[in-house]
């Protein structure tokens, strides 16, 4: 089977300082993957190559064709004068989208559609990043730190993962986290973390070479 997401030899540097060298992976249709790692080891940096937010130095990321790929960012930003539900941009005027925005904004405890952004604190504007990805059902959904900046009090950390398990088949995960909730653990097929000279992905997804911080 083609698989929804092919790595191949990828490498990165920021001038002197190597990240990534001749990484190589794939992620098949079905698989649920987690990727820990401390701060500054390069995990979002690998997110935002997948994403293509940013572009590798050299090698190949190969997506299957008119696979669909959603994707939070670790900081979102948004306009602080835009309402909730302006900021979910991905309903795009569509009335059913503008229903399922407001369906996943209230499973988030989002319910003021109308207050400006500028005025929620950053756990709710990560959940709003979060119901903006999920709008568009993607194939594959990359999540940068997902439960990092969510306000636990009136969401547990249980909910989002259900939110998070209960979308449609075929969707992906690429979690990532300093120390991840047990919830999120459980989602995932196989859990890598990227440490010193060694492979995220050594531990279960086909892999070659290294890796580096």
């Amino acid at each position: 089977m083609t698989p929804l997401l092919d790595v191949q030899n990828i490498s990165k540097a920021f001038g002197a300082h190597v990240l990534f060298e001749n990484i190589s992976f794939s992620i098949a249709e079905g698989q649920h993957v987690g990727l820990i790692a401390k701060n500054g080891t390069g995990k979002s940096t690998l997110l935002s190559l997948l994403s293509g937010k940013e572009s590798v130095d050299s090698g190949s990321i190969i997506f299957r064709r008119d696979i669909k790929v959603g994707f939070l960012e670790q900081q979102p930003k948004f306009d602080p004068e835009e309402s909730v539900l302006d900021a979910c941009f991905n309903h795009q005027g569509d009335p059913d989208r503008i229903l399922k925005a407001k369906q996943i904004l209230t499973q988030l405890h989002i319910t003021d559609l109308t207050q400006p952004m500028g005025q929620l604190s950053g756990g709710q504007q990560k959940r709003i990043a979060l119901a903006n990805v999920l709008i568009t059902e993607p194939d594959l959904l990359i999540l940068d730190e997902v439960m990092a900046a969510i306000n636990t009090g009136m969401l547990s950390v249980q909910q989002v993962a259900e939110l998070i398990e209960h979308r449609p088949p075929q969707l992906e995960l690429v979690m990532t986290g300093r120390n991840p909730p047990q919830q999120l653990v459980e989602l995932s097929d196989y859990v890598s973390q990227i440490e010193k000279k060694k492979h995220p992905f050594d531990n279960g997804i086909p892999a070659r070479d290294g890796i580096e911080r």
